[in-house]
């Protein structure tokens, strides 16, 4: 067969009308799409290798059917399939594998785990399961296939006769990058000079300061002028005794203008200190800025700023030999002394379904504000907005509305339901409290309003889900269609259900989906409220294990004493007390379905034999002005009273917001984590895919190519002409060159050894030429060819 041909289009206008050979209107691809069934052994070849080891006479073998391309597949029985056609000059082959079999990873970070199962949640224990040739073995106490071996590689999982693949990755044998060993050596300090004082003093702990740990508490997080701070402080070396000698307070604000040196602090204890001082002018300190109190060794007072005359103060600050910091706010703050709530009785609602705003201000001492008063601003948001009428005005601003708060409980608004265009879309309600004072408090509330007359709402309650269908603001009997799905969208089923109804939760299903009068609401589980957790109660000689699992979901634990594996099972509960004499720690990994997605949880149990337990008793309600007693009882890890504790005691109100708590260092003995042995994840490949090169001689008959007008186009036997009437009667000519399907870009073209056209001058818009009606002389010429043809007959008005 030739390897060159010409084909003319005569004229290039593409906007016609279609004639009987209307090649600007054929279609560019196979009519079908066929579909031939391979065998696992070659579906595991093509995924080992990938898609240059396909063969078109060794894998298209057995041809089971054919649909139309570019149309939904027909079901097919469970296998290992290629699909066949053609884009262009293309041949188009992806492989697909079709069946209910699923595999999920368990990840315990200690041995592979696989669930395998159907897509009813059965589990399958008949599969051939192997990694890298190597068989995993069906595990019956614990319904997995289990594996201490695999590292990572590509999983086949084979079942009745089809074979199913995953990728199966280890992020504990990624190769270290040389990168951080370039980060690591410039780390090292080669010179006195490598300091940590690259974000400064005031925000960045000196080298000294790593060494030791304690913690600084202040009376409360901001201060006003003229105020007293109170502060007390817990010092000791990481390693060693409590610090038992005199130390300086300075105080310091980030910029370094203030670096005051406040006295000179001797310890109560060994390790602990304590100090107030005043906050008077004397200090020159700022509004609205934070200021560091560090506790500092004496030799610390010749870095003294004030006598430095170097150009990094920073650098020269970083010398001190800090042992502790924290720091506070000075600032002239009013709290509130209110707090204001608002919440509405639902989050989406629909025609003619009322709406109920609550609101709520209370004082410091919960009592209700006596003369609070609210605006209410109700208003839409630009988005996911649909008309349902042809015309429809929707406001911004929907509603304004004010009123005085009630004195008891909270205040309930209606808000009315005229307020509402036919248009279903998302708005906001923003409630504002004012009161005699002048206090402002504002809540915000996102809303969406669905324009349908009747409206399914979808609440999971533990492991059910409440499925409700609401008209005019009242719970009605309702038929509905209900649909689940797993992950691969997969449709588990679909049946008809009459509201209101509840149903137990699948961990297998991904989303439900209530479909009522043609609107379809849609519910995925939420796994925080199907959670399994864990509790345990570790003493001197004895560890109690308990799961808690209020869903009875299958849940997969492993239990380790340390690094060693001590128990592993599967249960919906259980209760263990083992009786253990060292200390080493114990750790419980566990594994359940919710949302038909692995969910996991890992606890470590340490013996914390130097922990102590503070009972704090106090009376729930204290009145301004009262004093009250407190009583404290500190306790060991075996329940005994500790003596000579020293206690860190104070209270401040609640209406401070930016209060943190210390982090309190455990000084007894430091376990290292559990070790993990892997860090899989499990992937399912995209499938194969390839588009090589079309074999004409052997596709053409097979996929009805030789019947499309294109494909005539791409394959003529020498030379093609097509004709189509052009809607302006300008009679025009395309010239094309094409070799093995595929046009080749012309350069330069003469009619009538007339220059027509040149590639890079690039004056034409669109590539035809007019002329007048007769017979033509053409050549064209390509990067590599010059083509000839005589006496081309070109029709006037075509």
């Amino acid at each position: 067969m030739r390897s060159v041909w010409l084909f003319l289009l005569i004229p290039a206008s593409f906007n016609i009308a279609y004639a009987q050979r209307n090649l600007s209107g054929s279609a560019r691809s196979s009519a079908y799409t066929y579909i031939y069934k391979v065998t696992p052994q070659e579906t595991r070849k093509l995924f080992r290798k990938g898609m240059y080891a396909f063969d078109e006479d060794r894998h298209l073998h057995t041809l089971i059917d054919s649909f139309k391309t570019n149309t939904k597949r027909p079901a097919m029985a469970p296998g290992n399939y290629l699909l066949v056609s053609t884009e262009e000059a293309n041949l188009v082959v992806d492989q697909l594998t079709t069946g209910d079999i699923t595999c999920k990873l368990l990840p315990n970070h200690y041995d592979l785990q696989l669930l395998i199962h159907n897509r009813n949640g059965q589990s399958i224990s008949n599969a051939d399961v192997r990694v890298r040739n190597r068989k995993i073995q069906w595990d019956s106490q614990t319904g997995v296939y289990r594996s201490k071996q695999v590292r990572k590689g590509m999983i086949q999982v084979t079942v009745n006769g089809v074979l199913y693949c995953y990728t199966l990755s280890n992020g504990m044998l990624r190769p270290f990058p040389l990168f951080n060993i370039k980060k690591a050596l410039q780390r090292i300090p080669f010179s006195k000079r490598h300091r940590s004082y690259r974000r400064g003093f005031f925000y960045s702990p000196t080298n000294h300061e790593s060494k030791y740990t304690g913690f600084m508490v202040f009376s409360k997080p901001m201060y006003k002028p003229n105020d007293t701070v109170k502060l007390k402080a817990w010092v000791q070396p990481i390693n060693g005794r409590p610090v038992n000698r005199p130390l300086i307070l300075r105080l310091t604000d980030r910029n370094l203008l203030i670096d005051t040196i406040i006295a000179t602090i001797h310890p109560y204890r060994p390790g602990a200190y304590e100090y107030s001082f005043v906050l008077n002018d004397s200090l020159d300190l700022d509004l609205d800025e934070n200021y560091l109190a560090t506790l500092e060794e004496e030799s610390s007072r010749k870095y003294d700023l004030d006598e430095y005359d170097g150009d990094n103060e920073d650098e020269f600050a970083m010398k001190r030999k800090v042992l502790i910091r924290n720091t506070f706010r000075h600032e002239e703050y009013e709290l509130g002394s209110v707090s204001f709530t608002a919440r509405t009785d639902r989050k989406k609602h629909n025609r003619n379904t009322p709406v109920a705003l609550f609101l709520k201000a209370v004082n410091e001492n919960e009592m209700a504000v006596m003369d609070g008063r609210v605006q209410i601003v109700v208003t839409t948001r630009q988005s996911n907005i649909r008309f349902h009428q042809p015309e429809v005005f929707l406001k911004d601003t929907l509603w304004v509305h004010e009123q005085a708060l009630d004195a008891i409980g909270e205040t309930k608004i209606i808000l009315p339901d005229s307020i509402f265009p036919a248009a279903s879309f998302s708005y906001n309600i923003k409630a504002i409290f004012l009161n005699s004072n002048n206090e402002r408090e504002e809540d915000n509330i996102g809303m969406e309003y669905l324009y349908q007359p009747r409206l399914a709402e979808l609440k999971q309650d533990g492991d059910s889900l409440r499925i409700d269908v609401i008209e005019k603001g009242k719970n009605v009997s309702c038929n509905l269609t209900l649909l689940a799905v797993n992950k691969g969208s997969d449709t588990i089923f679909s049946e008809q259900v009459t509201a209101p109804a509840s149903i137990r939760i699948d961990p297998f299903i991904s989303n439900y989906y209530v479909v009522v009068d043609g609107d379809t609401t849609e519910f995925a589980p939420d796994p925080g409220k199907m959670a399994v957790a864990c509790n345990s109660l570790r003493t001197r000689d004895s560890l109690f294990i308990q799961i808690l699992n209020p869903a009875a979901l299958p849940a997969w634990y492993s239990i380790f004493e340390g690094n060693k594996l001590f128990r592993q099972g599967v249960a919906d509960s259980l209760f263990l007390a083992i009786r253990t004499r060292n200390t080493k720690p114990w750790f419980v990994s566990i594994q359940y379905l919710v949302g038909d997605k692995a969910q996991t949880g890992e606890y470590p149990i340490p013996y914390n034999g130097n922990k102590l337990t503070v009972d704090l008793r106090q009376p729930e309600f204290v009145y301004p002005g009262q004093r009250a007693d407190l009583e404290l009882d500190v306790k060991d890890v075996s329940g005994n009273p500790v003596a000579d504790a020293d206690i860190t005691l104070y209270g401040y109100t609640r209406k401070f917001k930016n209060d943190q708590e210390p982090q309190l260092i455990y000084f007894g003995k430091k376990y290292r984590a559990r070790k993990l042995r892997n860090r899989f994840d499990l992937t399912q490949p995209d499938p194969l895919h390839t588009n090589d090169w079309l074999n004409w001689d052997k596709w053409a008959q097979r996929l009805g190519l030789d019947s499309i007008e294109y494909y005539k186009f791409l394959y003529p036997d020498s030379v093609y002409l097509n004709y189509e009437p052009a809607v302006d009667s300008v009679t025009q000519i395309a010239p094309f060159v094409v070799s093995h399907g595929r046009p080749m870009a012309i350069q330069m073209l003469y009619i009538d050894d007339q220059p027509y056209f040149f590639r890079n001058a690039e004056q034409w818009k669109q590539y035809s030429f007019e002329l007048s009606p007769g017979l033509h002389t053409l050549k064209l010429r390509t990067i590599n060819r010059l083509v000839h043809a005589e006496r081309i007959m070109v029709k006037a008005g075509v």
